[in-house]
């Protein structure tokens, strides 16, 4: 029995899954501070209860887990509360908004001895696993360069704009980025550099002066392999989300704007196209 937390776009995507799509799983409460919104979710998702905030739930209804697809800048007590009651986590990314709000939310989930998983959906996804397993096996050679697209449809909400309170796209979107190509490579991040500018909402720019659409970083593994990341959101043509990983004896695509979902080149030539792997 699960616990909704954050009836936006992100939070309903889980929650439709859990109810329709995973058996022996059910939303029993929905929590959003927007009361119709939260009342809407519950009834679309036949939940027992909503309520306002998280502390109502805990009190007023009985479930064994949460899942938080609320705004990043109340993951880290909202996560703590749902450990120190016993509440089992899945959480959206990014996972926290500060280093320091991270390592209190580790300590509180360790405190409890709760599962928690952050919604890093890549290292599951059949496409990444198995450029893994092509990486794994060295039918590139030894990875040297890492390049990564991400790019999301769509204005941003007005919370998200607030640098302060969402850390911005290299965070909001280009976390996924970050998370697949250090687990892909295998080595953590030793340098990172980044630039970034507001070029496509110039609205913002008055009331977030330090808000960004765009954004490029170059970076370097701890093993050497270079990598870069660019980003931007909104990207008015529609999500966008590919890499490329070149090796010593030659190179792999995940993703693409044409047929294929996994390309790999090396020294014999072109080799698998992957659509359905």
């Amino acid at each position: 029995k699960f616990c909704l937390i954050g009836a936006g776009r992100a939070g309903m995507v889980h929650a439709r899954n859990y109810e329709f799509e995973i058996a022996n799983t059910e939303i029993v409460a929905v929590v959003d501070t927007n009361k119709k919104v939260a009342e809407e979710a519950a009834k679309e998702l036949s939940a027992n209860n909503f309520f306002i905030e998280f502390e109502e739930a805990l009190s007023g209804e009985e479930f064994d887990a949460v899942c938080i697809g609320a705004p990043t800048f109340i993951h880290a007590k909202t996560v703590i509360k749902a450990a120190d009651a016993g509440k089992h986590i899945f959480c959206e990314k990014p996972l926290s908004s500060t280093l320091e709000e991270a390592k209190q939310m580790e300590n509180a989930i360790k405190r409890n001895q709760v599962k928690f998983q952050i919604g890093f959906m890549r290292r599951f996804d059949k496409n990444f696993l198995k450029a893994k397993k092509i990486i794994e096996q060295g039918e590139i050679g030894t990875p040297i360069l890492v390049k990564s697209v991400g790019r999301g449809p769509g204005l941003p909400p007005k919370w998200y704009c607030d640098i302060k309170r969402s850390n911005g796209l290299l965070a909001e979107v280009n976390s996924h980025d970050f998370d697949s190509m250090r687990w892909l490579i295998g080595s953590d991040y030793e340098q990172v550099y980044a630039i970034a500018d507001n070029f496509k909402c110039p609205q913002y720019k008055e009331e977030y002066p330090d808000f960004y659409d765009t954004a490029a970083v170059s970076l370097r593994f701890k093993n050497r392999v270079l990598g870069l990341i660019d980003g931007c959101c909104p990207a008015t043509y529609g999500y966008d989300a590919r890499m490329e990983i070149l090796g010593t004896e030659g190179m792999l695509q995940i993703g693409s704007q044409q047929a294929y979902s996994v390309l790999v080149w090396n020294n014999n030539g072109m080799g698998e196209f992957l659509s359905n792997v």
